[in-house]
């Protein structure tokens, strides 16, 4: 399967990690989970919000109203300490305690109501001890060996139907960045941010310091060699960075064979073509090379290190998501729009 062809999927593994882990202690919280949506809604299917007794929330399902609401019903819930259903406890399935379905369209009539003309099905769980987090706990197994996990989901939806659902959950990307120079360095913190695990390989000891990469593993080895001896899969991405033509090259050849989702390469149009050379001399093919995104990155102007890592990152969050990036664009209204909203301020009904 391409990468363009995916189906997106949450990644909020240190959501369920925080589900197990306040289970284990005890602790009676609710899981507010965005089961299903249709058409255009803020969050997408499989985002987790966490809502503790005293109110405090952990993740997201869209945020404003449809979340206030959500956290509301969760609140009033762990007020009343319900009785878990004769289901609890022994289903393999996630079993909610309530169904909230939201429309989104011009007649919410909330102050901070959204308008986005989709619909938002969540579910509510309250978790009252470990057994409730039954299977949670064999998803992040699955997560943290890291396969895909696909918890099974049972409710009763406003018209008293059971439903049977899914949550499909990816493990955590894994980004190799290979070269602990500015751009790296930049990188790491962008993408850290954007959900990714880090790795940093540089020979230099000062260069992939704690100090300059406290957020990420770092490895001090010669690049190409611990490249290849790094098991890259399909949740792997790698990027390279290095300081120099031949280390770059050096580097993409320890890796074009490999079966990461994502291999990049830094440098202009006519390094790109010298390395590539170099490399079918060696026997790399060119539907290898053809895997690799060089040069890197969206074309949004970039030239500071900061910049240039916000174009990479965009580019990781493309695959990640299931978007071919040479299709990226801007999500500016069209002009035809504003013609049309100008045309009926102009000639009301």
């Amino acid at each position: 399967m391409t990468p363009a062809s995916r189906r997106p999927t949450a990644t909020v593994t240190p959501l369920i990690q925080a589900i197990v882990d306040r289970a284990d202690r005890g602790e009676s919280f609710a899981v507010c989970l965005l089961a299903k949506t249709s058409g255009s809604t803020p969050q997408k299917a499989g985002a987790l919000m966490l809502v503790g007794a005293d109110g405090r929330i952990d993740g997201t399902i869209g945020g404003g109203c449809t979340e206030a609401e959500a956290r509301t019903q969760a609140l009033a819930a762990l007020t009343r300490h319900e009785q878990p259903s004769s289901e609890k406890g022994t289903s393999e399935a996630v079993v909610a305690d309530h169904w909230l379905r939201f429309e989104l369209n011009q007649d919410y009539g909330w102050d901070d109501g959204l308008v986005c003309g989709g619909v938002m099905h969540v579910l509510i769980q309250i978790i009252r001890d470990s057994t409730d987090a039954e299977p949670w706990r064999r998803a992040l197994q699955r997560l943290t060996a890291g396969q895909p996990a696909i918890t099974p989901l049972r409710a009763v939806d406003d018209n008293g139907q059971t439903v049977d659902l899914n949550h499909e959950c990816e493990p955590t990307p894994r980004l190799t960045i290979a070269g602990a120079g500015h751009v790296g360095q930049a990188l790491a913190h962008v993408a850290r941010s954007a959900g990714f695990e880090i790795t940093v390989i540089d020979d230099r000891a000062d260069a992939a310091s704690e100090a300059r990469f406290p957020n990420a593993d770092r490895i001090i080895a010669p690049i190409d060699a611990e490249l290849r001896r790094t098991a890259l899969g399909d949740n792997d991405y790698v990027v390279i960075v290095t300081r120099g033509h031949r280390h770059d090259g050096q580097a993409l050849e320890a890796v074009v064979r490999s079966n990461a989702r994502y291999i990049g390469l830094i440098g202009s149009r006519r390094k790109v073509i010298a390395i590539y050379e170099s490399l079918m001399e060696l026997g790399v093919t060119r539907d290898q090379l053809g895997r690799v995104h060089a040069p890197i990155g969206l074309r949004i102007g970039a030239v500071s290190p900061e910049e240039i890592a916000i174009s990479i990152a965009a580019e990781l969050i493309a695959i990640r998501r299931g978007q071919p990036p040479q299709a990226a664009e801007s999500m500016r209204l069209a002009s035809r729009y504003l013609d049309q909203i100008a045309d009926r301020q102009t000639h009301p009904a």
